[in-house]
Formats: C-alpha cells, sequence, structure tokens
C-alpha cells in the first residue's frame, strides 16, 4: 500500500500515519501544533503529500521539556496530619 502513496498528491490523516510509519493520534498532534496543514473536505482531512515531505526537509532541534520541581516547603507532624485529615492511627501506621 506504501508504494500506492508515493503516487498520491494528497493523503488521508490515516493514509498520512502509514506514509509516515507513525500513529494516527501522532498526524493529529502534527496538524494542531501547525507543523501540518490541513484541508477538510465533506468528512475527509487531506493533506498535501508535498507539506508532509517538506516537513522532514526543514527538521527542528528535539529538546525535552524539562519542567523544574518546586521545592517542598510544607512539612506536616503526625498529629497535625491526624487533625487536618481526620485519620485515626490505624489508617496510616499499617
Amino acid at each position: 500500500m506504501k508504494k500506492n502513496l508515493l503516487q498520491k498528491p494528497f493523503l488521508t490523516i490515516t493514509e498520512t500515519a502509514i506514509y509516515l510509519e507513525i500513529t494516527q493520534p501522532t498526524v493529529y498532534g502534527y496538524i494542531k501544533r501547525g507543523e501540518l496543514k490541513v484541508i477538510r473536505l465533506s468528512f475527509k482531512y487531506l493533506l498535501k503529500k508535498g507539506d508532509i515531505d517538506e516537513l522532514f526537509n526543514n527538521p527542528t532541534e528535539f529538546h525535552t521539556p524539562t519542567k523544574e520541581k518546586a521545592p517542598i516547603t510544607d512539612f506536616y507532624t503526625t498529629a497535625e496530619v491526624k487533625e487536618k485529615y481526620h485519620v485515626n492511627e490505624s489508617g496510616y501506621l499499617q
């Protein structure tokens, strides 16, 4: 089937996923982020194969997003936990 896709100027979401060997939700992610343009015809979404190929002609550098952890500033004693959350000793000393 992939050979047939090479000849087509427009691809559906499913065909795009097969062509790129990725999942359909990943294709939707590219569309949502604006990395791929989509044309809607009735109930079908079509992507220009040229736009898909262009995505790989201008790759962006991949960075893993890092989130800085907030330091823990609040601490509770056992007595405070029992009072605040109405927990008896048998609930946390097992």
